[in-house]
């Protein structure tokens, strides 16, 4: 017996400086938040575009590997961190003729993020908070757009609010990998109530995630449960393009954060900034550092595609 659960969600567009925005209701959250893995959400009037909207199919889905852990390095040794109480959704693949979504809420804060990407249209960033006590708005601006109609410039992470940071909500620290394994074939672990013909991708693949002190400490100021939900909403927006375009899903296996105070392996520096670069560069001997460190200390922490490691430094 396959269980779904369908959910009719209006949406009422709103005016927003430039920005098209769409607002979710109560009823629509608590559909989003009370449907199980795979149960598959029905939104009438979702927004597809600027000035567009279309109705499409979310299915809630799985962005942790079983054994996916995340720890915390302290003074006082590794502490298992939660994971992020972020419910992620997708578009069902066969379904919205070249349109692709992912959406993230996060139960506590009632906040939500995405991705959304028309063949047509190009690509949009989705994000919004709650609006009072009974809805969420939900901003629709594209990818390129820094607001106001004005094209987005590309800033190094951390300068200021403006620029791609601010628009996409998934400004990607610099990231580098260190393929060790293939990539596997979708088993039943996933537990997907729904047909194999409706399954995004045939494969999966672990990505375990490494980071040094300045990821936290920079990025998220030191604060555990920011960091976690944003890397579980990074994962399901990155699953967006993998999905479709190399038929594979990426699943967030072990991950380790480092707290202010506890020495990271990772000594190396990125060039320095100048006025030609003005965010500096990764160096060779950051990628032998980090690679090295884990061919020598952590060979033994499977099963993972390849790691990757995010870095505050830059």
């Amino acid at each position: 017996m396959r269980l779904r659960l369908f959910a009719a969600i209006p949406l009422t567009f709103l005016a927003s400086h430039g920005v098209d925005a769409a607002r979710l209701k109560r009823d629509d959250i608590h559909a989003l938040l009370s449907a199980p893995i795979g149960g598959i959400v029905e939104i009438t009037e979702a927004p597809v575009g600027e000035n567009k909207s279309a109705p499409i199919r979310l299915e809630r889905f799985e962005i942790y590997a079983p054994d996916a852990r995340t720890i915390l390095m302290t003074p006082k040794g590794e502490v298992e961190l939660p994971r992020s109480k972020s419910r992620h959704f997708r578009t069902i693949t066969g379904d919205n003729n070249g349109l692709r979504m992912s959406l993230s809420i996060e139960p506590d804060k009632r906040t939500v993020s995405g991705v959304l990407i028309s063949d047509s249209d190009g690509t949009y960033a989705l994000t919004g908070s709650m609006n009072g006590s009974d809805s969420i708005e939900l901003a629709i601006a594209k990818s390129d757009d820094a607001g106001g109609g004005e094209p987005a410039v590309w800033q190094c992470g951390g300068q200021g609010d403006g620029g791609l940071k601010a628009s996409n909500g998934f400004e990607l620290p610099n990231a580098v990998f260190d393929a060790t394994s293939p990539l596997i074939a979708a088993e039943p672990m996933l537990e997907s109530p729904l047909s194999k013909s409706t399954l995004a991708a045939s494969r999966n693949a672990t990505v375990m995630i490494e980071t040094d002190n300045e990821f936290l400490a920079q990025k998220f100021g030191g604060n555990q449960t920011d960091a976690e939900t944003y890397l579980s909403n990074l994962f399901a927006a990155m699953n967006v393009i993998y999905e479709r375009d190399i038929d594979v899903t990426l699943l967030k296996g072990f991950t380790r954060l480092w707290s202010a105070g506890t020495p990271d392996p990772y000594s190396q520096q990125p060039t320095a900034a100048n006025q030609s670069n003005p965010c500096g560069s990764i160096r060779g001997e950051q990628l032998d550092e980090f690679g090295n460190y884990w061919q020598l200390n952590e060979a033994a922490r499977t099963p993972r595609a390849f790691v990757a490691m995010l870095s505050g430094k830059m």
